[in-house]
């Protein structure tokens, strides 16, 4: 198919999808209907505006019963349409109208081709300097500050506000249109959003608040009208305090805003009897008053009027007896303080007299309580208990003096209501014993901070046991007596604390420690409650294994040694250990960690300071049982240190190496190298081969084989024996429910050891496998250790607590140095993101690939949830990564002119390097991309090597390449070539397409950036711009941080991938 068609299928497709999101807006009905009129002929006056970000303007005259005027704005993103419409037809049922759809087939029809150019159409790309030479000539001013008009405030007529909105020549038509588009139901449209960036914020906030508000609207004249009421006066009001409001009477004037204007009430009358009016003539007397608003303009200020007091108080009102004296004391001075009133004398000329009522509190304390009897004596009268709180609460009682009437007397509101508030703010209770403390945190904080704050004009009288009651703070300092033994694989030890002159263990501490509502820790002996201000016990037991409830002396396997270790220490907690105990302690107290450790004699070569180092480590475990993870960078030389620690050994057993089948005879030639005269067995082949081999297994002192062979022959393995099982690459057995991990964990042997550069790839239940095989348990289950760390992280990602304990736990069974801290004579390594474009067809099919994925990826969530949905989401990324790539991947019989922008990009990078006389090794995660890149060598008679997963003479290749100037390229599929292979000749790394995993990146990079490298090496990512690719690379971020946190012993969280990652890779 010529490449002109292709493009015509591709711009057709995205034509349909168009038309298929047309009719889901309009509905079948009127999209069907729309579509009739459009085949009809109906549509007259048909005009499309471009205008910037894939914006259109169209207008149209469509014929119907009668002419109509459509006017549309249409953005198109992503085969996605985003439509503020209108149309003079009074249809209002839906989103459009069949009008409104004739036009927008139309011009999606008709149109959309013609204003979708090819990449060779499209205006020149600037360079860098122009385009930063354009933007600093752009001039940025602030938005012009908008005047208004208002109209109405000077009517009692009418049932609308008008106001005029008046900004600067650039401002004028955008009001007009703004005012056209206001609809209550699409407020926050596309349109309505862009026009507002032509305003200044709080200019944005009053059109915006119109739009709510309004009734109608004259765009042409910029004018909009809203309900007069007290709400909308309040805007007017705001409006004053930041804006100019002119009064568009017959001469506009500026308006502003006075103070609030109280009118005065007149009270006549007596005692008994009242009469209220309304004196406003003095506020009235000018001005025009609105009653309805209750606001005066006056000398083109506007006051609002406080009317409430005048429409809430009756006019005519009788007071009784019994309530006068609250009119007098408790309502008239409240009234006096809002309003201007004028009273009667009589009412004016009343004092009040206060009795201090005597207070006193009896405390007592039993059964765990505080209990208080309370007191309140008036005069001669004296109420206990339940009649205290029944006086402090109830409504004050006035009593008028019979000998003078202008004379009142009540007990004292405020003492008593101080009273209440004290019993209340310390929780007290009314029981029957009387008012009581139970909660001992709200007992201890009275004890602390309330019996303090006792008035001292109140009387307190205290029992002996209340007095004998005592708070005081401890701090429970444990002991840990810990013992070793050498014949056993592992330690006890026993924790003590001394209470009182009295030794007690740690479950006893446990059994009298108690805990308030608000989670302080106590102990309780007798009247004494002793605060524990630090909490060890408690954190401690969330540590220690469980143990009988008699038993005082804790077990633990001899792994957890480092752990507790350096638990106690953390909590200041003093270790008194035995002998061997002492021993433990110099050796990890000395700057080498241990002794130095001899080098076998055997041993053909010379270990580099930090291999002799990583070589004492490993046997510093060996020493205590310890197992762990030798975790150093590629090519830091892991096999050789492994080598050198089991041929320091006696020989007493077999020791067993599990790797990967690339990597099997790359032990055998380190074997060789190193130890030559060493027996070894490369334990491979078919099973009649291997059943030959088993019955030398004896005769051997290091066996090497696969993990797959060893998931072929479990049972074989179950009756074998071995000093040290030794992992490499054990992120194979990463995955805790395949087959390999289980049986791997099943070998017998009295050491374990782990060799990987990447313990952590995608999460941390990854680690969890590994140590599952290490030392089963160390981590807890796997259910309790995603609970305990992997839950927290993903709901708290900046929660550092799990993380930080977690490495605690790890970090001495992990030795972990990277090449830029060892090895210093290793040339650096630059790493440079190479941005590509892509070519307008693959643009096109990316776009219209994602939108077809987007429906499928949704529903597919929706229904299965985003756990389960894992293998649809990959899928899709892999489809969307394969156009980044090359076109040809998703059409392979497409014409064989389709370029790829990223092939092009490293084409150039190709050309530029062999001129210059580099070697280049080239990565990709796809096979047939690397297919594609050999049939261009081949066109143009470039020589290189070529290596995948089904390459059966891989070292014969790689000694070729290495050993040949003039075969400068070599093509490798990443999962094939990021093990067991050194290509030091090159020293240029291309990664065509990148991946979750930046480990797997590092592993295949390291091939070339190892010992024996000379040169600098050039690291080039090529990342196609606007795709899931640079998604991809913020996510493999988030992938390492894991990685650093935990082995690197960096502080940044784990974030998996979450549905607001999927999200933002679809673009949804």
């Amino acid at each position: 198919m010529p490449s002109i068609w292709k493009e015509c299928a591709i711009i057709d497709r995205v034509i349909f999808l168009l038309l298929e999101n047309l009719k889901t807006r309009a509905g079948e009905q009127i999209y069907q209907r729309g579509v009739t009129y459009y085949t009809g002929d109906r549509i007259r006056q048909f005009s499309v505006t471009p205008l910037e970000n894939h914006i259109h303007r169209i207008q149209a005259v469509v014929q119907g019963t009668k002419s109509y005027i459509v006017k549309l704005t249409v953005r198109i993103l992503h085969n996605q349409l985003k439509i503020d419409s209108y149309c003079s037809c009074p249809y209002s049922w839906n989103a459009l109208c069949k009008h409104e759809v004739a036009v927008l087939y139309k011009f999606i029809h008709e149109e959309y081709y013609e204003l979708t150019p090819y990449e060779s159409q499209r205006a020149p790309k600037m360079n860098g300097f122009d385009s930063l030479k354009q933007f600093t000539s752009q001039e940025s001013r602030p938005a012009d500050i908008l005047t208004y008009e208002l109209k109405g405030l000077q009517k009692l007529s009418g049932t609308n506000f008008r106001i005029q909105l008046i900004g600067g020549p650039s401002q004028q038509k955008a009001i007009k249109t703004l005012i056209e588009e206001m609809d209550h139901e699409n407020t926050n449209s596309y349109l309505s959003e862009r026009l507002l960036r032509n305003f200044d914020q709080f200019d944005q906030l009053v059109i915006e608040h119109l739009q709510k508000i309004y009734t109608r609207k004259t765009p042409e004249k910029g004018l909009i009208f809203f309900a007069k009421s007290h709400e909308n006066l309040d805007f007017i009001i705001s409006l004053l305090s930041s804006r100019q409001v002119l009064l568009d009477e017959s001469v506009p004037r500026s308006l502003t805003y006075g103070a609030v204007l109280k009118p005065r009430l007149i009270f006549s009358g007596n005692e008994r009897h009242l009469k209220m009016t309304v004196d406003d003539s003095d506020l009235l007397a000018e001005g025009f008053y609105h009653p309805d608003l209750d606001c005066l303009l006056k000398n083109n200020v506007l006051y609002q009027v406080e009317n409430r007091a005048a429409k809430e108080i009756p006019p005519e009102f009788e007071i009784s007896s019994q309530k006068l004296g609250a009119f007098l004391f408790e309502i008239l001075p409240k009234l006096r303080q809002k309003i201007d009133c004028v009273l009667p004398q009589e009412l004016i000329n009343q004092h009040l007299n206060l009795i201090e009522p005597k207070i006193r509190l009896d405390f007592d304390y039993s059964g765990e309580q505080i209990i208080c009897h309370p007191q309140i004596q008036i005069n001669d009268q004296i109420y206990d208990d339940k009649d205290s709180l029944q006086l402090a609460s109830s409504e004050p009682v006035y009593s008028r003096s019979t000998e003078d009437a202008r004379q009142w007397t009540t007990i004292d509101p405020g003492a008593l209501q101080r009273f209440v508030d004290f019993l209340e703010y310390y929780n007290f209770k009314v029981s029957p014993e009387g008012l009581t403390i139970k909660e001992p945190g709200h007992l201890i904080q009275f004890m602390i901070n309330g019996l303090s704050k006792i008035p001292s004009e109140w009387q307190v009288v205290a029992s002996q046991d209340f007095q004998e009651l005592k708070i005081a703070p401890l701090s429970l300092i444990p002991v840990v007596e810990l013992n070793i033994d050498d014949t056993i694989n592992w330690f006890e030890f026993k924790i003590s604390y001394n209470l009182g002159g009295k030794s007690y263990t740690h479950q006893e501490i446990l059994k009298m420690m108690r805990q308030t509502a608000e989670g302080a820790h106590y102990i309780q002996d007798g009247q004494q409650i002793f605060l524990v201000d630090d909490a060890i016990p408690d954190r401690l037991e969330k540590e220690l294994p469980k143990k009988g409830p008699n038993q005082e002396q804790t077990q633990a396997e001899l792994y957890n040694l480092m752990f507790y270790r350096q638990l106690f220490q953390e909590q200041g907690i003093a270790i008194q250990g035995n002998a061997q105990y002492q021993q433990f302690e110099s050796d990890i107290e000395r700057q080498n960690l241990v002794e130095d450790c001899g080098v076998p004699e055997s041993f053909n070569g010379a270990l580099r300071p930090y291999q002799k180092e990583g070589f004492n480590w490993l046997r510093f475990l060996y020493k205590y049982k310890f197992n762990g993870i030798l975790a150093d960078d590629m090519g830091l030389g892991k096999t050789l240190q492994v080598l050198t620690l089991v041929k320091s050994l006696a020989i007493q057993k077999p020791h067993l190496v599990v790797c990967p089948r690339s990597l099997i005879y790359n032990w055998a030639a380190e074997i060789d190298k190193f130890y030559p005269g060493t027996s070894y067995l490369v334990y491979h082949g078919v099973p009649e081969e291997r059943a030959v081999m088993r019955t030398a297994f004896d005769k051997q002192e290091i066996i090497i084989t696969t993990y797959d062979i060893l998931a072929r022959d479990s049972q074989f393995w179950q009756d074998c024996l071995f000093g040290y099982c030794i992992l490499d690459e054990a992120q194979h057995i990463k995955n805790h429910l395949t087959v390999r991990a289980r049986e791997v964990k099943r070998i017998r042997a009295d050491h374990r050891l782990v060799m990987t550069g990447t313990p952590i790839e995608n999460g941390l239940e990854e680690l969890w496998s590994i140590f599952d095989f290490l030392m089963p348990g160390y981590l807890d289950s796997q259910p309790k250790f995603t609970a305990r760390y992997v839950t927290p992280l993903r709901k708290a990602p900046g929660d550092q607590t799990g993380l930080n304990r977690l490495r605690q736990k790890v970090a001495p069974f992990i030795l972990r140095r990277r090449k830029e801290e060892v090895l210093t004579e290793l040339p650096e390594k630059i790493t440079t993101i190479q941005n590509v474009y892509m070519t307008k067809l693959q643009e096109d099919l990316y776009h219209t690939i994602l939108s077809e994925l987007k429906e499928e990826i949704i529903q597919t969530i929706s229904s299965r949830g985003l756990a389960s949905s894992h293998i649809t989401v990959l899928a899709a990324l892999t489809k969307l990564r394969q156009v980044c790539n090359h076109p040809k991947l998703i059409l392979p019989d497409s014409d064989p002119s389709v370029e790829s922008g990223k092939l092009e990009a490293l084409m150039e990078l190709i050309y530029q390097a062999t001129d210059a006389g580099h070697k280049i090794v080239i990565f990709s995660q796809f096979v047939k991309m690397l297919r594609l890149i050999e049939g261009k060598f081949q066109a143009e008679k470039i020589r290189y090597e070529y290596l995948d997963g089904s390459t059966r003479d891989r070292m014969e290749r790689i000694n070729r390449f290495n050993q040949t100037p003039e075969i400068p390229i070599f093509l490798i599929s990443l999962k094939a070539g990021g093990l067991g292979i050194n290509l030091t000749s090159a020293d240029i790394v291309i990664h065509v397409d990148p991946w979750w995993n930046p480990m797997a990146e590092n592993q295949a990079t390291d091939r070339v950036h190892r010992m024996g490298q000379q040169n600098q090496v050039m690291v080039y990512k090529l990342i196609t711009m606007g795709t899931v690719e640079e998604k991809i690379l913020q996510l493999q971020q988030r992938k390492k941080s894991v990685f650093d946190a935990i082995i690197e012993n960096n502080q940044s969280p784990l974030n998996s991938l979450t549905w607001d990652d999927v999200k933002d890779l679809f673009e949804l």
